[in-house]
């Protein structure tokens, strides 16, 4: 299939950048027929209209990805199945960041719709426009938020989309932050991280229809925020992604951070601090205490659960580690995750992926003896990956119904560090 025509300057450009680069990489992960391959290739390109100007952004960067990326690619290797590639979206516009629209939201509703038309099963948008509605703030709350962000950051996203491509099947989920709605409408005496989070909740369980039956797994984390005295929390909430299907079934995502890489602090927060320990997060820890040292790049983990790594660039916000609460009506509890940010240890693609091939080695799959580097290479051709360090995030997971399961998270570079 030859590559898609553009319609614009800036389509043309974002076209040149990341076609080919999408289709090599669902290419090499091996799981979709040539047919499959184009059709998700069609659709990647109706998104990229939505990705904005081409760079340097007039007013904004991109906070999606560590590389002021608006776009990133991922793969989810797993014990129960094929390989499965996916893709995550932050959109924008010329406005974007700008006076006129200072936390990007004009934007979010052309792309809300590009991918609803996009998707090949059953989308269900109701949860997902609850929360835009909610979360956006008005012109006046926008000027009082921007002053309030923490020094450094310019601006908090309110739309991030992602894409997983299985089979035929293209699915979505939708990211938002509350941050901006509460910072325009908390007095500054109520601005700390506890109000935030019971803004978030209180939002959350008001979702119609069914969000009262996410109030257990709600409650169980707040109990653990409120009453843990022993461990760096993931508190604040940063901000909240869920699944665009019937909300019987949906996932609600919430996104924090903890500012250490210690092993004892993240068993403590996948326990909820002890509280819920069960024989599937027991297998979970010994099977994440196994590789931690991979993961973080350091072998004094091997012995100290308290060790905790300096991270290469302490001068930004994404240090420590990220930290998922995933809620839903089918269970009572909320499942976590853990999700290393792996430029902050890693100094190189080719560090990166040395300790993941090791680490998939050790898991039993085949993408540790070559395979998982010849992805990247094979990706970001003219990119040199013992000078850069294309890894995003790498989270690991496991459950007695899919066994072991990672996803590894890429970000295309920018024009200035590549040839391809």
């Amino acid at each position: 299939m030859a590559e898609l025509k553009s319609q614009n300057e800036d389509h043309k450009f974002w076209a040149d950048l990341l076609l080919p680069k999408f289709r090599r990489y669902i290419t090499e992960i091996g799981a979709y027929t040539p047919e499959q391959q184009d059709e998700h290739v069609k659709f990647f390109d109706s998104l990229l209209p939505h990705l904005g100007p081409r760079l340097p952004h007039p007013h904004t960067k991109a906070v999606l990805t560590v590389a002021n990326m608006p776009l990133g690619f991922s793969v989810n290797l797993s014990d129960a199945r094929k390989p499965i590639a996916r893709m995550e979206i932050e959109p924008l516009d010329a406005t974007s960041g700008s006076a006129e629209d200072p936390f990007a939201a004009k934007c979010i509703p052309a792309c809300f719709t590009t991918l609803v038309n996009g998707m090949t099963t059953p989308v269900d948008t109701r949860w997902a426009h609850q929360l835009r509605v909610a979360f956006t703030p008005t012109a006046e709350e926008s000027a009082i938020a921007k002053p309030r962000l923490r020094p450094g950051i310019q601006r908090i996203s309110l739309a991030y989309f992602g894409i997983t491509f299985d089979g035929d099947n293209r699915a979505m989920k939708y990211c938002t932050s509350h941050l901006p709605k509460f910072f325009g409408t908390v007095s500054a005496e109520s601005n700390n991280a506890t109000n935030s989070d019971a803004f978030l909740f209180s939002a959350v369980r008001r979702l119609e229809p069914g969000g009262e039956a996410l109030s257990p797994s709600l409650d169980a984390i707040q109990h653990y925020f409120q009453n843990e005295k022993h461990a760096k929390l993931p508190s604040p909430i940063l901000f909240a992604g869920l699944d665009c299907i019937d909300p019987s079934r949906a996932r609600v995502k919430m996104y924090g951070r903890t500012h250490t890489t210690a092993f004892s602090n993240v068993r403590n927060i996948m326990t909820l601090g002890g509280r819920a320990v069960t024989e599937e997060t027991t297998e979970f820890l010994a099977r994440l205490r196994s590789i931690w040292h991979l993961l973080l790049n350091d072998p004094k983990f091997k012995d100290d659960e308290d060790y905790d790594r300096p991270p290469l660039d302490p001068n930004t916000q994404r240090t420590g580690l990220l930290v998922s609460f995933e809620v839903s009506a089918l269970v009572p509890t909320p499942d976590i995750k853990i999700y290393v940010p792996f430029w902050q240890y890693h100094e190189t693609d080719v560090q990166a992926i040395h300790n993941l091939e090791q680490v998939f080695s050790l898991l039993g799959w085949d993408w540790g003896s070559g395979k998982y580097g010849d992805l990247l290479r094979k990706t970001f051709v003219g990119t040199d990956l013992a000078a850069t360090q294309n890894h995003d995030y790498v989270s690991f997971n496991y459950s007695k119904k899919q066994g072991s399961y990672m996803t590894t998270y890429h970000v295309p570079p920018p024009p200035s560090s590549t040839t391809a």
